[in-house]
């Protein structure tokens, strides 16, 4: 019997020779606010699937190695609540190759699917449910 393990340890992710970024997952809370994003007006749009892969960015990304300004010096890394701080995201997100190439990259290693969705639960997340068919719902009362 072979099982697929969840490997929910962050990870870290060459984009190029010398740059790489260290990723972990997204919370539910995030991923729920990205799915707000992406489905915003009730259909995906090319506007929507960029600005929710701008997000991802913000809410995967928690450390990098290798990127440097324009003296050479390391531009630091800083996470706020968990995400990206806002002042580094949008100069990060306005380097709309790197960003590109880096949504890319951790895309392609960092794939939810439903068991995912099930087991990870985040601190942050102590509204939202997970019902038996992997769906999210919020307890919260609106």
């Amino acid at each position: 019997m072979q099982i697929a393990a969840f490997d929910n340890r962050p990870k870290w992710i060459p984009i190029f020779e010398d740059f790489e970024v260290l990723v972990d997952y997204p919370t539910l809370d995030q991923q729920h606010k990205l799915d707000i994003i992406q489905y915003e007006e009730g259909a995906a749009s090319l506007a929507n699937t960029i600005q929710s892969s701008r997000y991802y960015l913000k809410y995967t990304i928690k450390g990098w190695r290798g990127l440097t300004n324009l003296d050479g010096e390391e531009i630091q890394c800083e996470i706020v609540d968990n995400e990206l701080k806002n002042e580094i995201w949008d100069s990060f997100i306005k380097l709309e190759d790197l960003a590109a190439l880096t949504y890319t990259k951790i895309h392609e290693r960092l794939r939810w699917n439903e068991l995912d969705k099930k087991k990870f639960i985040s601190s942050d997340d102590s509204n939202l449910k997970v019902d038996s068919k992997g769906k999210r719902k919020n307890s919260r009362s609106h």
